[in-house]
């Protein structure tokens, strides 16, 4: 019982961590292109609304609404979801698994 509290506890955790990764590299990612939120969202048949909540890490989006926004912004949807660190961790991860 103690363990599936932790494990919820690592799965919050984790989750809002990922909700505010996805909100800063949205935003970042719409001011990169020149646009405000009217327009992206517009772009990605969504309302304003709904883009201002993922901005600002209220909404908990699924997959095809980010993949949706990352339509509209023509990159890849799992951008919207690097971290920090990710980047050099997935370079890591590649010369690891690289044959030789």
């Amino acid at each position: 019982m103690a363990n599936d509290m932790q494990n919820d506890s690592s799965f919050s955790s984790v989750h809002e961590r990922l909700k505010a990764t996805l909100a800063r590299n949205v935003m970042l990612a719409r001011r990169a292109k020149f646009l405000n939120q009217g327009e992206l969202a517009e772009r990605a048949n969504h309302t304003r609304q709904t883009l201002a909540e993922i901005e600002t890490g209220v909404a908990d989006p699924s997959l095809s609404t980010i993949v949706d926004f990352a339509n509209a912004l023509n990159i890849n949807p799992f951008m919207l979801l690097l971290g920090d660190g990710d980047f050099s961790l997935l370079v890591e991860m590649s010369e690891e698994l690289r044959v030789k």
